[in-house]
């Protein structure tokens, strides 16, 4: 039996992606299996300047939500404007129809390059004549005319919904599990992406939409600011209130960090993938007053960070810190009340430094917290929890 291609992915997330993968596609399988949803496929060819023609209007999108940075140097970008010139293959455009407009879940550096190339935005060199070294609306019409009629093939789905019984939001949630899972599986075969990038970069879900909104929000940024580059990259910012949403949602404190969290993914899926706007929107408010408040009491980021280490230690060691901080100034709220944290502000950011300061230098304490953070043990994290808890609720 062929062994399973394996998804190129940092070595740290892995394991997570292949756990969500198979969680998504056998929710999907049952649905495909029973003949309740069709995914129905079909290919064309298309001249580049009809294809632009649609991109720049709309009616073929990106998401900008769900965007990636345009990374391609002048060298790639060229080389792919030679290709069409050449008439040479290249990788299809992939779209999802949705209500009238295309979704592109993969062709996007493609699409973006065609569109500075034609309109003046980059020239390309290195590559054959009469294209080399000029801009688009320099070169004779006829040229022009024979680039523009270069055809890609795009390659559209449709997701059918052919059991009446499936009710919308049902059929919704169906729709950006696939649109998901595709993205990943095509995306993920070239440049290598963290989880954040896959989670924030392919699932066009409520609730991911609500922790980008989250992440933007002011007194946020103040606290985890001002971001190095890798975080922006790794989007750590964003994780740390994913992994708040999802435990909020679940109404437990769970461990989605190291090795451990493989067993755990279907809690986070559960709250990736919901449609309970109701439960949603509770969510959203919890974060909201407990980000604020933690601004009110001065979490900083300097609070947030031990120790130097290499950059995806550090940043694991970093979100376990601030989901600990965040979660149990939320438990403090409500079992203490607001009102009492912030008239004990001072004393309450002092005992959240001294506590951390401990995990690094008391013997147990730290063996604890590595077990919690490196091997993503469950009862490591609550012991540390309410350790945590005892220590800063003494403190008001």
């Amino acid at each position: 039996m062929p062994k399973r291609a394996r998804v190129r992915t940092s070595s740290a997330t892995e394991k997570i992606v292949e756990k969500l993968e198979l969680d998504v596609a056998s929710a999907i399988k049952k649905y495909v299996e029973e003949d309740k949803i069709e995914i129905v496929p079909s290919q064309e060819n298309l001249e580049v300047g009809y294809l632009i023609s649609k991109y720049e209007e709309g009616t073929l999108f990106v998401d900008p939500e769900l965007r990636r940075e345009y990374s391609w140097d002048v060298f790639k970008a060229s080389k792919f404007i030679e290709s069409v010139y050449l008439k040479y293959p290249v990788p299809p455009i992939y779209v999802v129809s949705e209500d009238g407009r295309e979704r592109v879940i993969d062709g996007f550096h493609r699409l973006e390059t065609l569109r500075r190339y034609i309109r003046n935005e980059f020239r390309p060199t290195g590559i054959v004549e009469p294209l080399n070294n000029k801009l688009f609306g320099r070169l004779p019409d006829e040229v022009q005319r024979k680039f523009l009629s270069r055809k890609i093939s795009k390659f559209t789905v449709v997701v059918v919904r052919k059991d009446p019984a499936i009710s919308d939001m049902e059929f919704e949630k169906l729709k950006l599990m696939i649109i998901y899972d595709m993205f990943r599986r095509i995306n993920l075969g070239s440049k290598p992406l963290n989880f954040a990038q896959i989670v924030f970069c392919g699932i066009k879900s409520e609730a991911v939409k609500m922790i980008r909104e989250l992440a933007e929000r002011p007194e946020y940024l103040e606290i985890v600011g001002p971001l190095e580059e890798s975080e922006k990259r790794a989007m750590t910012h964003r994780m740390v209130l994913l992994l708040l949403g999802a435990c909020i949602y679940k109404g437990k404190l769970i461990n989605f960090l190291g090795t451990g969290k493989t067993r755990r993914v279907s809690d986070l899926a559960a709250f990736l993938f919901t449609t309970d706007a109701k439960r949603l929107s509770e969510v959203k408010a919890e974060i909201e007053s407990t980000i604020k408040l933690a601004h009110e009491l001065g979490v900083r980021k300097d609070m947030l960070v031990l120790a130097t280490y290499g950059i995806k230690t550090q940043q694991r060691l970093n979100t376990a810190l601030a989901l600990l901080t965040f979660w149990t100034i939320r438990r403090l709220a409500r079992e203490k009340s607001e009102a009492a944290l912030l008239k004990a502000r001072d004393s309450v950011v002092k005992a959240f430094r001294d506590f951390y300061s401990k995990l690094l230098t008391e013997p147990e304490l730290k063996q604890r917290y590595l077990r919690m953070t490196h091997a993503g043990d469950q009862e490591e994290l609550e012991t540390i929890a309410t350790k945590l808890y005892e220590y800063i609720a003494k403190a008001i």
